[in-house]
């Protein structure tokens, strides 16, 4: 049995760790199992699947309280767990990880770009500074996006492996009387305008932007809804910019949950005002589905499949999302094809992953004979 530690900050319902659970429900685990390292000692939202698929959920302390207790806590797991591949997705903190799995004695060191920027200029500077420490350490490097390894990586086409971001894309496929049943039972009505998006409410994820782009829309439609998918620390704060506007009554809030293709039926556009992004899995998830999708140019384009995708500067205003977005909404479509066309179905993903875990671990195995 081949056993890899993905480093991660939670296992939330998040893109990262969505897309890693996707890969881990696929990936043949007669063969393979997963560990996952998270920062923090509470339960999370995936800890409970990831037990009953035969991993383990192991918590160190965070940087935040003590770096020499995380890299100490982190260098002890790694040792422990006879592992052999680390797998690192901490994006600005990734140079840290590697230090702790060289100094676990670790060979197969993979690292994964995810994003395209950072919150606070400590982060971004790391991240800078650390593309040297991870071309010299890495054994592997994946990247979500081309935008993604260049930010990380510094790197090339030709020096890290594309991994994209995939999705059960059946799972999303549209169909009408899905989402006229799924409206039915949410008190929507079949003619009624939504638009909503998913994610952690965070800062960079700019949920703030997207309640005064559906203020604006109101104004227009005045029956519209906007579904917020997701939670996090800005919660309250998007609440409070809801209630100055008056919109508080027309937005639906269902938190995190696991079967956002059931929330991702009822709306007519997707919208995703980020202030940075590496490839979103939930802006695949969004055009698996077959909705009209706006997204900021925070965003890469690589993200666009179908055509009816449109990328807007934030700097445009409140106002003129809201005037694209009227103008541009159409109806649903299957466009289940197109996501497997595109290369983002995740079996045709775990297939590439799990060779290259095979290949990399079988050759260590080898050595040590």
């Amino acid at each position: 049995m081949i056993k890899i530690l993905h480093v991660v900050h939670t296992m939330e319902c998040g893109g990262i760790e969505t897309m890693l659970m996707n890969i881990y429900r696929k990936i043949d685990r007669t063969k393979i199992q997963f560990d996952f390292l998270i920062n923090g000692a509470k339960e999370n939202y995936y800890t409970e699947e990831i037990i009953a698929l035969g991993g383990n959920v192991l918590n160190v302390t965070p940087k935040r309280e003590s770096l020499v207790k995380n890299i100490r806590d982190t260098v002890a797991v790694m040792k422990r767990g006879n592992y052999q591949i680390v797998h690192i997705h901490q994006d600005s903190m990734i140079s840290f990880a590697i230090l702790c799995a060289k100094k676990a004695g670790i060979k197969n060191i993979f690292t994964h770009a995810h994003t395209t920027s950072a919150n606070g200029w400590y982060r971004k500077t790391l991240a800078i500074f650390g593309r040297k420490y991870i071309d010299k350490n890495a054994t592997l490097k994946f990247a979500c996006s081309k935008a993604a390894a260049e930010w990380i990586y510094g790197a090339k086409e030709d020096e890290y492996i594309l991994f994209k971001n995939a999705i059960d894309a059946f799972k999303f496929r549209y169909k009408s009387e899905i989402t006229y049943n799924n409206r039915k039972e949410l008190g929507i009505q079949n003619d009624q305008f939504v638009i909503g998006t998913c994610g952690r409410f965070s800062v960079e994820k700019n949920q703030k932007f997207l309640v005064e782009v559906f203020a604006e829309i109101k104004n227009s439609v005045p029956d519209a809804m906007l579904v917020l998918i997701g939670d996090g620390d800005e919660k309250q704060d998007i609440i409070a910019t809801a209630e100055a506007l008056g919109v508080q009554k027309d937005i639906l809030f269902p938190g995190m949950v696991g079967d956002v293709e059931y929330y991702y039926s009822t709306l007519d556009c997707f919208i995703l005002p980020s202030l940075f992004e590496g490839l979103p899995l939930v802006g695949v998830e969004a055009q698996a589905a077959g909705i009209t999708s706006f997204f900021s140019t925070g965003v890469t384009e690589e993200i666009k499949i179908n055509p009816n995708v449109y990328f807007l500067p934030l700097a445009i205003g409140a106002k003129e999302w809201a005037e694209k977005i009227l103008a541009c909404r159409c109806a649903k479509k299957d466009t289940y094809s197109n996501i497997k066309n595109a290369g983002y179905d995740i079996d045709d993903n775990v297939e590439l992953l799990e060779s290259t875990y095979l290949k990399y671990a079988n050759n260590l195995i080898s050595l040590s004979k």
